[in-house]
């Protein structure tokens, strides 16, 4: 009797899915230190792996359809036969350094994957931009396999003549972390880069928004080396302004709200601190409100003492005419400034209530602007008492008097 087999789900209907199911499984075998084929199988396995690599999907036209349809290079490489068994070239790259005798040599690969990194490297012979995105991708592996190889090919990867492949190679190489070693190799295209962000055309989902990551990796590279000052300053003197908002944005929002897991904590609060001092200190059409607004992330996790911080946000606010992101974390946080800095901390408070700010705002932290008005009332700064009285007539003309009359002297 004649046996049918019966696909379990309608995608197992044909070869594709099993061959990129083939190229996910090697992929994974070889990348994972914890499972180590033996190496008695590298010739089995190499010939399994560059069969998967002759894989037309993705074809141009496919790729082009899938991208309209909202698919990045990245989540395409993924989901494709040839961009899974890219990975798993380099993984079996990796697998084949694990097994070496000598690990220090430059060269950990042998030649079948430098002879595959180099065909479809070349657009001619694989214009995928799935496959693109990959040397972005792994060009912390591929450094560490092949050094030379990346040194001498970067230019090819980070393509300047051709944008979709660069953004394609960026928005690969932004998915892993600042690694030192890699990031003084391409150090020089950090700084061809800057001036692109913000400038291209993006549809659908993107696994990585280099206009997010990119100003990530400066703030992590300024923190980490003051050997690399030259591509700050660089980036705060060209990139967009909507860039630069991001860096401050993260330095604020995770690298000093992560501060007491840092190695060197004091080290990243004084660089910090001289670059909030810098930004403020400027003259010109460099001032953006856009980026300094993004000092408010910074005020609840200041990388300087309560005195020095008043200072640095009063100057912000006046240059910002009060405008400022997260608001009520500064005004949480003024209750804690008020014993010690009556008259600062009222001036400050002043240049918030004072901007022009939607009414739930204020009415959001209406306990804690109590505070600090009660406060300062149970005081003996005269002149903050003043400037007290005078914040809450101007909220009383906003009308909110009833919400702090009796906090009037």
């Amino acid at each position: 009797e004649e046996l049918i087999s019966t696909p379990a789900h309608q995608d197992e209907q044909d070869w594709r899915t099993v061959r990129q199911t083939i190229a996910d499984f090697l992929g994974d075998a070889l990348g994972r230190g914890d499972n180590n084929p033996p190496i008695s199988l590298q010739e089995l396995i190499w010939d399994m792996v560059s069969e998967l690599m002759e894989d037309p999907e993705p074809t141009p036209e496919e790729e082009k359809r899938d991208g309209e349809g909202g698919f990045d290079p990245m989540t395409l490489a993924i989901n494709t036969v040839r961009g899974e068994a890219m990975h798993a070239v380099i993984n079996y790259g990796l697998w084949v350094a694990r097994n070496l005798k000598d690990k220090t040599v430059e060269v950990k690969i042998p030649q079948e994957v430098t002879d595959v990194l180099d065909k479809h490297l070349d657009k001619k012979q694989d214009p995928s931009l799935a496959i693109h995105s990959i040397y972005g991708w792994r060009a912390p592996n591929i450094s560490y396999l092949n050094r030379p190889w990346l040194e001498a090919n970067k230019e090819k990867i980070f393509v300047k003549d051709s944008p979709d492949y660069l953004l394609a190679a960026w928005e690969g190489y932004l998915s892993n972390n600042v690694i030192k070693e890699v990031f003084q190799i391409l150090k020089p295209l950090y700084f061809e880069f800057i001036p692109l962000l913000g400038t291209f055309e993006k549809k659908g989902f993107r696994a990585n928004d280099v206009d997010q990551r990119f100003p990530q990796h400066i703030m992590v590279t300024y923190v980490s080396d003051a050997e690399n000052d030259d591509l700050v300053e660089f980036f705060f003197k060209n990139a967009h302004p909507k860039a630069r908002a991001e860096a401050l944005n993260f330095a604020g929002r995770v690298v000093l709200r992560q501060q007491e897991g840092l190695r060197d904590k004091e080290q990243v609060l004084k660089r910090l601190a001289e670059l909030w001092e810098k930004r403020i200190s400027l003259l010109g059409e460099t001032l953006e409100v856009e980026e300094l607004q993004e000092f408010g992330w910074w005020f609840k996790f200041s990388p300087v003492d309560q005195k020095e911080t008043l200072e640095l946000m009063t100057k912000t606010l006046e240059l910002t005419k009060g405008k400022i992101d997260v608001p009520y974390e500064i005004v949480e946080e003024m209750v804690k400034y008020v014993p010690e800095y009556p008259l600062e901390s009222i001036k400050l408070l002043q240049l918030l209530a004072e901007a022009e700010r939607e009414r739930h705002e204020i009415t959001y932290k209406r306990n804690e602007y109590r505070e600090v008005f009660r406060l300062i009332k149970e005081g003996d700064n005269k002149d903050a008492k003043q400037i007290k009285d005078d914040v809450i007539n101007h909220l009383g003309s906003k009308g909110l008097i009833e919400e702090f009359r009796d906090l009037l002297e």
